[in-house]
C-alpha cells in the first residue's frame, strides 16, 4: 500500500468540470413594466437576458414565465416568439392566442410559459428575449413585476 503525503493542495482555478447532463451556470431576472402593441408588426419587449456559455458545445435550457394580455371585441389575435439575438427560434406564429366570437369588449390574460432547449454553438454571449405582435384587437401586452404580476426569466448552461 502507497501512502501520499502533503502539506497544501492547491485547486486549478483554470479548470472546470463539465459532467454531461449538468447545470454549469444559471443566469435569470424578473421583468417588470409594460409593453404594448396596437399593430400587425412584431415589437420586442424588456423580456431579455444574455448569457455567455463556457463551452461551444452546451445547450441553453431557456425558460421564460410572463403575463400575455389581449383586448379588444369580436376577434381577438396576438402572439409571441423566441429570438436568440436576430434569429426567432421559437414561436412566431401570429396567433400564439386566439380569442374569437366576443361579445363587447373584451380582456384576456393569459399566463404564459416558454421552454426552449438551444444549441448556440458559441462562447460568446447570446441574449435571448420575446416579441409580441398583435394580428387583430384593439391590443396586446406583456406585464411584469411592477404591476404585480410574476414574470421571470431564467437560463441555464448544461453540459454535453
Amino acid at each position: 500500500m502507497s501512502t501520499l503525503y502533503t502539506d497544501a493542495i492547491q485547486p486549478n482555478l483554470e479548470s472546470r468540470v463539465a459532467i454531461p447532463g449538468h447545470v454549469i451556470q444559471v443566469v435569470n431576472a424578473d421583468h417588470s413594466g409594460i409593453t404594448t402593441v396596437t399593430s400587425a408588426t412584431w415589437t420586442d419587449t424588456p423580456i431579455t437576458l444574455g448569457i455567455t456559455p463556457t463551452f461551444a458545445s452546451s445547450k441553453i435550457a431557456v425558460h421564460f414565465t410572463f403575463p400575455f394580455i389581449m383586448y379588444g371585441a369580436a376577434r381577438i389575435r396576438g402572439g409571441f416568439r423566441l429570438l436568440r439575438d436576430s434569429t426567432v427560434i421559437a414561436g412566431g406564429s401570429d396567433e400564439t392566442a386566439h380569442l374569437r366570437e366576443l361579445g363587447g369588449a373584451y380582456e384576456a390574460l393569459l399566463p404564459s410559459n416558454l421552454h426552449y432547449v438551444d444549441s448556440p454553438n458559441t462562447t460568446s454571449e447570446v441574449t435571448y428575449k420575446i416579441q409580441i405582435i398583435l394580428k387583430a384587437g384593439t391590443g396586446v401586452q406583456v406585464i411584469g413585476q411592477a404591476q404585480g404580476r410574476p414574470s421571470h426569466m431564467s437560463l441555464m448552461e448544461i453540459a454535453q
